[in-house]
């Protein structure tokens, strides 16, 4: 298991680019394992490939100062991970630059909770961001509604085989 504050009081860190990279048995992430990371922007691959079920909802909470965040494949790969929290991304949902492939290759996945990014308002991609998640069942509303800066939406669930409903109002904005 990761400890609680691993990372406490590094106010001037900002990026975790591939720090858990594929750390297959690692199980759980602690709520407040970026606690005191005001300045963290860079989320690359960092859990890519760990083998948890599921996310802390408040993980990114003290993630308050970065003017723009990349979510670029931080859960990728993570086919142990069953659920996503919908308030995930709250404390820096304003601030994402990009969401590419956040999920994709999360083969137990089965629900995408509506208005995951809701807000993103600074979110240029989103490319691929559940590619390949072959248990998704269910997406809810307006998971990506107001990204008014989307430029790009490609392959957002291509390879989704069990995928049987999608909410409504997916990319207003």
């Amino acid at each position: 298991a990761v400890g609680e504050r691993l990372f406490a009081d590094c106010e001037k860190m900002a990026t975790f680019t591939a720090t858990f990279r594929i750390c297959g048995s690692l199980q759980a992430v602690p709520e407040n394992l970026f606690e005191g990371c005001r300045a963290a922007a860079g989320f690359g691959e960092t859990f890519y490939g760990c083998g948890f079920t599921g996310v802390p909802e408040k993980l990114f909470l003290p993630c308050t100062d970065a003017d723009a965040v990349v979510m670029e494949s931080t859960f990728s790969g993570c086919s142990a991970l069953t659920a996503v929290p919908a308030g995930l991304f709250s404390p820096v949902r304003s601030r994402i630059s990009s969401a590419m492939q956040t999920f994709s290759h999360c083969t137990s996945l089965t629900a995408v909770p509506s208005r995951l990014l809701a807000g993103a308002t600074n979110c240029r991609s989103v490319s691929g961001i559940f590619a390949s998640c072959r248990a998704l069942k269910t997406v809810g509303d307006e998971v990506f509604s107001g990204c008014t800066r989307l430029a790009s939406s490609d392959r957002v669930f291509s390879d989704c085989h069990a995928l049987t409903t999608a909410g409504s109002r997916l990319l207003t904005g």
